[in-house]
Protein backbone atom coordinates (compact mmCIF):
# COMPACT_ATOMS: atom_id res chain seq x y z
CA UNK A 1 0.00 0.00 0.00
CA UNK A 2 1.80 3.21 -1.08
CA UNK A 3 1.95 6.32 1.49
CA UNK A 4 0.13 9.55 1.68
CA UNK A 5 2.42 11.95 1.30
CA UNK A 6 2.12 15.00 4.01
CA UNK A 7 -0.40 17.95 2.76
CA UNK A 8 1.93 20.65 0.77
CA UNK A 9 4.83 18.31 0.30
CA UNK A 10 4.63 18.70 -3.76
CA UNK A 11 4.77 22.54 -2.52
CA UNK A 12 8.47 22.33 -1.11
CA UNK A 13 10.79 21.94 -4.11
CA UNK A 14 8.99 25.15 -5.52
CA UNK A 15 9.03 26.77 -2.22
CA UNK A 16 12.65 26.05 -1.79
CA UNK A 17 13.52 27.57 -5.33
CA UNK A 18 11.52 30.13 -4.10
CA UNK A 19 13.43 30.91 -1.32
CA UNK A 20 16.74 30.72 -3.35
CA UNK A 21 15.54 33.15 -5.67
CA UNK A 22 14.13 36.01 -3.13
CA UNK A 23 15.27 34.80 -0.19
CA UNK A 24 13.21 33.69 2.69
CA UNK A 25 10.67 36.79 3.84
CA UNK A 26 10.13 37.04 -0.39
CA UNK A 27 9.27 34.03 -0.77
CA UNK A 28 6.19 34.05 2.46
CA UNK A 29 5.21 37.26 1.52
CA UNK A 30 4.72 36.14 -2.79
CA UNK A 31 3.29 33.48 -1.51
CA UNK A 32 1.10 35.16 0.90
CA UNK A 33 0.30 37.22 -1.60
CA UNK A 34 -1.28 34.71 -3.89
CA UNK A 35 -3.15 32.83 -1.37
CA UNK A 36 -5.37 35.15 -0.11
CA UNK A 37 -6.59 35.68 -4.12
CA UNK A 38 -7.40 31.97 -4.00
CA UNK A 39 -11.01 30.93 -3.82
CA UNK A 40 -12.00 29.79 -0.59
CA UNK A 41 -10.98 25.71 -0.73
CA UNK A 42 -8.63 26.01 -3.52
CA UNK A 43 -5.47 23.81 -3.35
CA UNK A 44 -2.27 25.61 -2.50
CA UNK A 45 -0.79 24.10 -5.68
CA UNK A 46 -2.96 26.23 -7.22
CA UNK A 47 -1.52 29.22 -5.89
CA UNK A 48 2.07 27.92 -5.90
CA UNK A 49 1.73 27.17 -9.74
CA UNK A 50 1.41 31.08 -10.06
CA UNK A 51 5.03 31.73 -8.03
CA UNK A 52 7.28 31.78 -11.35
CA UNK A 53 4.87 34.66 -12.64
CA UNK A 54 5.76 36.16 -8.71
CA UNK A 55 8.83 36.03 -8.77
CA UNK A 56 9.49 36.82 -12.33
CA UNK A 57 7.49 40.35 -11.93
CA UNK A 58 9.52 40.62 -8.39
CA UNK A 59 12.76 40.70 -10.00
CA UNK A 60 13.69 44.47 -10.85
CA UNK A 61 10.64 45.84 -8.77
CA UNK A 62 12.26 47.20 -5.54
CA UNK A 63 15.59 48.26 -6.87
CA UNK A 64 15.10 48.84 -10.16
CA UNK A 65 17.96 46.59 -11.52
CA UNK A 66 16.76 43.59 -13.09
CA UNK A 67 19.93 42.47 -14.20
CA UNK A 68 21.19 43.05 -10.78
CA UNK A 69 18.64 41.24 -9.23
CA UNK A 70 19.41 38.31 -11.26
CA UNK A 71 22.90 38.06 -10.30
CA UNK A 72 22.24 38.28 -6.31
CA UNK A 73 19.66 35.30 -7.55
CA UNK A 74 22.39 33.33 -8.42
CA UNK A 75 24.87 34.34 -6.24
CA UNK A 76 22.10 32.85 -3.62
CA UNK A 77 22.10 29.60 -5.57
CA UNK A 78 25.51 28.73 -5.84
CA UNK A 79 26.70 29.49 -1.99
CA UNK A 80 23.92 27.91 -0.58
CA UNK A 81 23.25 25.36 -2.89
CA UNK A 82 26.30 24.13 -4.80
CA UNK A 83 28.51 25.91 -1.76
CA UNK A 84 31.33 27.61 -4.20
CA UNK A 85 33.73 29.13 -2.75
CA UNK A 86 34.05 32.84 -2.94
CA UNK A 87 37.23 32.87 -5.44
CA UNK A 88 35.03 30.69 -7.98
CA UNK A 89 31.91 33.19 -7.40
CA UNK A 90 33.29 35.89 -8.50
CA UNK A 91 34.70 34.19 -11.62
CA UNK A 92 31.14 33.40 -12.51
CA UNK A 93 30.34 36.97 -11.57
CA UNK A 94 32.81 38.40 -13.77
CA UNK A 95 32.01 36.57 -16.86
CA UNK A 96 28.48 37.35 -15.90
CA UNK A 97 29.01 40.71 -15.61
CA UNK A 98 30.65 40.52 -18.75
CA UNK A 99 27.85 39.19 -20.98
CA UNK A 100 25.12 42.05 -19.35
CA UNK A 101 27.78 44.41 -20.56
CA UNK A 102 27.73 43.20 -23.83
CA UNK A 103 24.14 43.31 -23.63
CA UNK A 104 23.41 46.58 -22.68
CA UNK A 105 25.63 47.65 -25.21
CA UNK A 106 23.41 46.26 -27.78
CA UNK A 107 20.58 47.73 -26.63
CA UNK A 108 19.21 44.77 -24.52
CA UNK A 109 18.07 45.86 -20.89
CA UNK A 110 17.32 42.20 -19.88
CA UNK A 111 19.38 39.12 -19.49
CA UNK A 112 16.10 36.54 -19.59
CA UNK A 113 15.48 38.39 -23.03
CA UNK A 114 19.05 37.19 -24.64
CA UNK A 115 18.68 35.03 -27.67
CA UNK A 116 21.07 32.82 -29.54
CA UNK A 117 21.73 35.40 -31.53
CA UNK A 118 23.42 37.53 -29.26
CA UNK A 119 25.27 34.82 -27.50
CA UNK A 120 26.81 34.48 -31.01
CA UNK A 121 28.00 37.72 -31.27
CA UNK A 122 29.40 37.44 -27.34
CA UNK A 123 31.30 34.45 -28.43
CA UNK A 124 32.46 36.44 -31.98
CA UNK A 125 33.49 39.21 -29.60
CA UNK A 126 35.22 37.42 -27.44
CA UNK A 127 37.40 35.48 -30.45
CA UNK A 128 38.38 39.05 -32.09
CA UNK A 129 39.59 40.36 -28.46
CA UNK A 130 42.27 37.57 -28.56
CA UNK A 131 40.54 34.96 -25.72
CA UNK A 132 41.45 31.69 -25.83
CA UNK A 133 39.41 28.90 -26.83
CA UNK A 134 39.67 27.17 -23.47
CA UNK A 135 38.48 30.49 -22.05
CA UNK A 136 35.42 31.35 -24.32
CA UNK A 137 34.00 27.36 -23.34
CA UNK A 138 34.36 28.38 -19.77
CA UNK A 139 32.44 31.59 -20.13
CA UNK A 140 30.08 29.13 -22.34
CA UNK A 141 29.60 26.72 -19.34
CA UNK A 142 28.75 29.74 -16.68
CA UNK A 143 26.32 31.43 -18.99
CA UNK A 144 24.52 27.66 -19.79
CA UNK A 145 24.28 27.32 -15.66
CA UNK A 146 22.90 30.76 -15.06
CA UNK A 147 19.76 30.21 -17.57
CA UNK A 148 19.38 26.79 -16.54
CA UNK A 149 18.78 27.68 -12.97
CA UNK A 150 16.66 30.72 -14.04
CA UNK A 151 14.79 28.14 -15.82
CA UNK A 152 14.32 26.02 -13.14
CA UNK A 153 12.95 28.68 -10.49
CA UNK A 154 10.77 30.28 -13.43
CA UNK A 155 12.74 33.50 -14.22
CA UNK A 156 13.22 32.35 -17.96
CA UNK A 157 11.55 30.76 -20.88
CA UNK A 158 14.47 29.40 -22.72
CA UNK A 159 18.77 29.00 -22.46
CA UNK A 160 19.87 30.41 -25.37
CA UNK A 161 23.54 29.28 -25.17
CA UNK A 162 22.20 25.62 -24.96
CA UNK A 163 22.75 24.79 -28.85
CA UNK A 164 26.02 26.92 -28.82
CA UNK A 165 28.85 24.14 -29.93
CA UNK A 166 32.16 24.40 -27.95
CA UNK A 167 35.08 26.43 -29.10
CA UNK A 168 37.95 23.88 -30.18
CA UNK A 169 40.29 24.28 -28.03
CA UNK A 170 44.50 22.83 -29.21
CA UNK A 171 45.59 21.13 -26.10
CA UNK A 172 49.71 22.32 -26.22
CA UNK A 173 52.49 20.14 -24.19
CA UNK A 174 52.70 21.06 -20.48
CA UNK A 175 55.00 23.28 -19.02
CA UNK A 176 57.87 22.03 -17.30
CA UNK A 177 61.11 22.32 -15.83
CA UNK A 178 64.37 20.53 -16.78
CA UNK A 179 66.24 18.95 -14.25
CA UNK A 180 68.66 21.56 -13.99
CA UNK A 181 66.15 24.04 -13.49
CA UNK A 182 64.11 21.59 -10.78
CA UNK A 183 67.08 21.28 -8.40
CA UNK A 184 67.46 25.04 -8.78
CA UNK A 185 63.88 26.15 -8.09
CA UNK A 186 63.67 23.85 -5.18
CA UNK A 187 66.68 25.00 -3.55
CA UNK A 188 65.21 28.26 -2.37
CA UNK A 189 67.71 30.05 0.11
CA UNK A 190 66.66 31.97 3.23
CA UNK A 191 65.90 31.12 7.22
CA UNK A 192 63.52 31.24 9.31
CA UNK A 193 59.91 30.53 9.40
CA UNK A 194 58.68 31.95 5.92
CA UNK A 195 61.86 30.40 4.28
CA UNK A 196 61.30 26.93 6.00
CA UNK A 197 57.70 26.81 4.52
CA UNK A 198 58.23 28.49 1.36
CA UNK A 199 60.83 25.33 0.93
CA UNK A 200 58.61 23.09 2.29
CA UNK A 201 55.96 24.44 -0.26
CA UNK A 202 57.97 23.64 -3.11
CA UNK A 203 58.75 20.34 -2.15
CA UNK A 204 55.60 19.34 -1.75
CA UNK A 205 53.97 20.30 -4.61
CA UNK A 206 56.85 18.67 -6.92
CA UNK A 207 57.64 15.33 -4.57
CA UNK A 208 53.71 14.69 -4.38
CA UNK A 209 52.44 16.47 -7.44
CA UNK A 210 49.83 18.13 -5.43
CA UNK A 211 47.00 20.58 -6.29
CA UNK A 212 46.71 23.75 -4.73
CA UNK A 213 43.57 23.16 -3.21
CA UNK A 214 44.63 19.73 -1.66
CA UNK A 215 48.28 21.53 -0.32
CA UNK A 216 45.99 24.64 1.64
CA UNK A 217 44.00 21.83 2.73
CA UNK A 218 46.23 20.31 4.70
CA UNK A 219 46.19 19.76 8.41
CA UNK A 220 48.97 18.56 10.50
CA UNK A 221 47.66 15.05 11.12
CA UNK A 222 47.56 14.36 7.18
CA UNK A 223 51.45 13.43 7.42
CA UNK A 224 52.07 9.97 8.27
CA UNK A 225 55.35 9.06 10.13
CA UNK A 226 56.21 6.61 7.31
CA UNK A 227 55.56 9.66 4.29
CA UNK A 228 52.16 8.46 3.46
CA UNK A 229 50.28 11.66 2.75
CA UNK A 230 46.23 12.51 3.03
CA UNK A 231 44.79 14.24 0.75
CA UNK A 232 41.63 15.64 0.22
CA UNK A 233 39.95 16.41 -2.96
CA UNK A 234 37.81 19.42 -4.00
CA UNK A 235 35.08 16.80 -3.70
CA UNK A 236 35.53 15.78 -0.10
CA UNK A 237 36.63 12.44 -0.57
CA UNK A 238 40.13 11.36 0.04
CA UNK A 239 43.12 9.94 -1.72
CA UNK A 240 46.98 9.05 -0.54
CA UNK A 241 49.99 10.42 -2.13
CA UNK A 242 53.42 9.97 -0.85
CA UNK A 243 56.39 12.51 0.07
CA UNK A 244 59.88 11.93 -1.03
CA UNK A 245 63.17 11.83 1.44
CA UNK A 246 63.53 15.87 0.09
CA UNK A 247 60.28 16.97 1.33
CA UNK A 248 60.42 14.87 4.54
CA UNK A 249 63.55 16.67 5.27
CA UNK A 250 61.72 19.99 4.52
CA UNK A 251 59.10 18.88 6.49
CA UNK A 252 61.21 17.82 9.79
CA UNK A 253 62.91 21.84 9.64
CA UNK A 254 59.75 23.58 8.58
CA UNK A 255 57.82 22.01 11.61
CA UNK A 256 60.64 23.33 14.11
CA UNK A 257 60.57 26.69 12.40
CA UNK A 258 56.51 26.67 12.99
CA UNK A 259 57.00 25.59 16.45
CA UNK A 260 59.53 28.24 17.16
CA UNK A 261 57.52 31.03 15.33
CA UNK A 262 54.37 30.43 17.54
CA UNK A 263 56.24 30.26 21.07
CA UNK A 264 58.06 33.87 19.54
CA UNK A 265 54.57 35.11 19.83
CA UNK A 266 53.32 33.95 23.00
CA UNK A 267 52.05 30.94 21.83
CA UNK A 268 49.26 32.04 19.93
CA UNK A 269 47.75 28.68 19.27
CA UNK A 270 45.04 29.10 22.35
CA UNK A 271 43.92 32.08 20.13
CA UNK A 272 43.95 30.92 16.79
CA UNK A 273 40.65 29.30 15.41
CA UNK A 274 40.68 25.42 15.26
CA UNK A 275 40.96 25.14 11.42
CA UNK A 276 44.45 27.71 11.98
CA UNK A 277 45.11 25.37 14.79
CA UNK A 278 45.34 22.27 12.34
CA UNK A 279 46.47 23.71 9.21
CA UNK A 280 49.96 22.20 8.07
CA UNK A 281 50.82 25.67 5.95
CA UNK A 282 50.26 28.84 7.87
CA UNK A 283 50.93 32.30 6.88
CA UNK A 284 52.67 35.21 8.64
CA UNK A 285 49.63 36.14 11.03
CA UNK A 286 49.01 32.24 11.75
CA UNK A 287 46.28 31.89 10.02
CA UNK A 288 45.68 28.97 7.24
CA UNK A 289 47.57 29.90 4.02
CA UNK A 290 45.63 30.65 0.82
CA UNK A 291 45.94 29.56 -2.79
CA UNK A 292 47.05 32.85 -3.89
CA UNK A 293 50.06 32.67 -1.69
CA UNK A 294 51.43 29.44 -2.80
CA UNK A 295 50.88 30.85 -6.33
CA UNK A 296 52.81 33.79 -5.17
CA UNK A 297 55.81 31.53 -3.56
CA UNK A 298 55.97 30.29 -7.10
CA UNK A 299 56.18 33.28 -8.81
CA UNK A 300 58.49 35.34 -6.40
CA UNK A 301 60.86 32.12 -6.92
CA UNK A 302 60.82 32.06 -10.77
CA UNK A 303 61.07 36.07 -11.14
CA UNK A 304 64.22 35.43 -8.51
CA UNK A 305 65.89 32.96 -11.13
CA UNK A 306 64.70 33.83 -14.29
CA UNK A 307 63.47 37.64 -14.75
CA UNK A 308 63.67 37.50 -18.32
CA UNK A 309 61.36 34.26 -18.66
CA UNK A 310 57.98 35.57 -20.30
CA UNK A 311 55.97 32.84 -18.30
CA UNK A 312 56.06 32.46 -14.63
CA UNK A 313 56.54 29.31 -13.43
CA UNK A 314 53.91 28.25 -10.90
CA UNK A 315 52.14 25.54 -9.07
CA UNK A 316 50.90 24.02 -11.81
CA UNK A 317 54.32 23.77 -13.84
CA UNK A 318 56.22 22.28 -10.56
CA UNK A 319 53.15 19.40 -10.35
CA UNK A 320 53.71 19.23 -13.87
CA UNK A 321 57.55 18.66 -13.95
CA UNK A 322 56.60 15.59 -11.06
CA UNK A 323 54.37 13.64 -13.72
CA UNK A 324 57.40 14.35 -16.56
CA UNK A 325 60.05 13.14 -14.13
CA UNK A 326 57.71 9.88 -13.09
CA UNK A 327 57.56 8.43 -16.82
CA UNK A 328 61.17 9.79 -17.41
CA UNK A 329 62.32 8.00 -14.63
CA UNK A 330 60.37 4.43 -15.93
CA UNK A 331 57.19 4.86 -13.75
CA UNK A 332 54.10 3.10 -15.39
CA UNK A 333 51.37 4.60 -16.54
CA UNK A 334 48.88 3.53 -14.40
CA UNK A 335 50.83 4.27 -11.34
CA UNK A 336 51.57 7.52 -12.06
CA UNK A 337 48.04 7.74 -13.05
CA UNK A 338 47.32 6.62 -9.43
CA UNK A 339 49.95 8.80 -7.35
CA UNK A 340 48.86 11.86 -9.14
CA UNK A 341 45.32 11.61 -9.40
CA UNK A 342 44.70 12.15 -12.77
CA UNK A 343 43.36 9.55 -15.75
CA UNK A 344 45.74 7.34 -18.22
CA UNK A 345 45.00 9.84 -21.18
CA UNK A 346 46.18 13.19 -19.39
CA UNK A 347 49.17 11.14 -18.15
CA UNK A 348 50.34 10.27 -21.68
CA UNK A 349 50.35 13.86 -22.76
CA UNK A 350 53.59 14.11 -20.55
CA UNK A 351 55.25 11.19 -22.56
CA UNK A 352 55.21 13.33 -25.59
CA UNK A 353 57.72 16.06 -23.72
CA UNK A 354 59.93 12.36 -22.52
CA UNK A 355 60.07 11.81 -26.70
CA UNK A 356 60.98 15.53 -27.55
CA UNK A 357 63.59 15.19 -24.85
CA UNK A 358 65.08 11.87 -26.11
CA UNK A 359 64.90 12.97 -29.78
CA UNK A 360 67.63 16.78 -28.39
CA UNK A 361 69.38 13.56 -26.80
CA UNK A 362 69.78 11.62 -29.83
CA UNK A 363 70.78 14.72 -32.10
CA UNK A 364 73.70 15.85 -29.57
CA UNK A 365 74.68 12.27 -29.20
CA UNK A 366 74.77 10.66 -32.18
CA UNK A 367 77.41 10.94 -34.85
CA UNK A 368 74.77 11.07 -37.09
CA UNK A 369 72.54 12.72 -35.47
CA UNK A 370 73.13 16.72 -35.86
CA UNK A 371 71.14 18.49 -38.58
CA UNK A 372 73.49 19.10 -41.85
CA UNK A 373 74.35 22.62 -42.08
CA UNK A 374 72.25 24.97 -44.39
CA UNK A 375 74.54 24.91 -47.32
CA UNK A 376 75.28 20.93 -47.44
CA UNK A 377 71.74 20.84 -47.50
CA UNK A 378 71.13 23.10 -50.28
CA UNK A 379 74.19 21.54 -52.50
CA UNK A 380 72.56 18.19 -52.05
CA UNK A 381 68.88 19.67 -53.10
CA UNK A 382 70.88 20.44 -56.14
CA UNK A 383 72.12 17.07 -56.90
CA UNK A 384 68.96 15.79 -56.96
CA UNK A 385 67.13 18.53 -59.39
CA UNK A 386 69.96 17.90 -61.99
CA UNK A 387 69.89 13.80 -61.78
CA UNK A 388 65.95 14.39 -61.88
Amino acid sequence: MSRRKPYGSEFFPVFDRAIAALGAAGAVEALASRIRVTKDGAPLAQAMAWLPDVLRSSVGRSSGNADGDLLEVYVTYLERYRHLSRTTIESYLSVLRQWILYLKENSLRNALDATQTNVRGFIATSTESGKKGSTINTARSILDGFYKHMMRIGLAKGNPVSVMPLQRVERGLPDALSRTETEEFLNAPGAGFLAARNRFILEMIYSAGLRTRELIGMNLQDIGDDGMITVRRINGSERFAIMGGAARMAHRRYLQERGNELRKHGDGSATMSSSDREALFLNAQGHRISGKAVYNVCRERSQELWPERPQVVGPAGLRNTCIRDLRDGGAPLHAVAALIDLSAANVERYDRIAIMNLADIYAKCHPHGAQVDAEADREEAEIYRAQA
